[in-house]
Formats: C-alpha cells, sequence, structure tokens
C-alpha cells in the first residue's frame, strides 16, 4: 500500500493538475468568445489542426497576431495538442 504521505502528495498533485485543467478550458472560451467578436472562428482553427492543414506550432503562431500572449497561445496549443495525443505544443 502507500503510505499517507504518498496519498496526501497524489491528491495534492491531482488537484493541482485539475485546478490548471479548469483554468484553462475557461480561459479558452475567453479567448474564443473574443475572437469571434472580432470575426475570428478558434473552432475554424481548431479544425484545421484536426484536418492535418496546420501544425500546432502553427496554431499558437497564429493566436499571437490576433492579440494573445505567447503563453495564452501556448495553454490553446498544449490543450489541443493533448486533446489529439501529440506530444507538445512545439511540435510540427
Amino acid at each position: 500500500g502507500y503510505s499517507p504521505a504518498a496519498v496526501d502528495t497524489q491528491l495534492r498533485v491531482l488537484g493541482d493538475e485539475l485546478a490548471a485543467t479548469t483554468a484553462a478550458a475557461a480561459r479558452r472560451l475567453e479567448i474564443a468568445s473574443e475572437l469571434t467578436a472580432k470575426g475570428f472562428s478558434l473552432a475554424a482553427l481548431d479544425a484545421k489542426v484536426r484536418a492535418g492543414a496546420l501544425t500546432i506550432a502553427g496554431y499558437a503562431a497564429t493566436l499571437v497576431p490576433q492579440g494573445y500572449a505567447a503563453d495564452d497561445a501556448a495553454i490553446l496549443a498544449g490543450a489541443l495538442a493533448d486533446e489529439l495525443g501529440a506530444t507538445s505544443p512545439s511540435d510540427g
């Protein structure tokens, strides 16, 4: 079995991961809404990656000229990469 300290550590790590995932999802919704107001579709950009017409790195690079910080672009690209099973946001 696991010691109580190991269980506590694992629970903290899982809690932190859940909080980060929740924050990333909320930020994605916020950015998608802002982009829609500018006439830019995040869903269409996602679709290009899914279709193989755009790399994850290209996806992130497309967001920066839209006024988003590299950190925001990396969060969105990382989430999409995770969803697609890619190994990292810089792949491709």
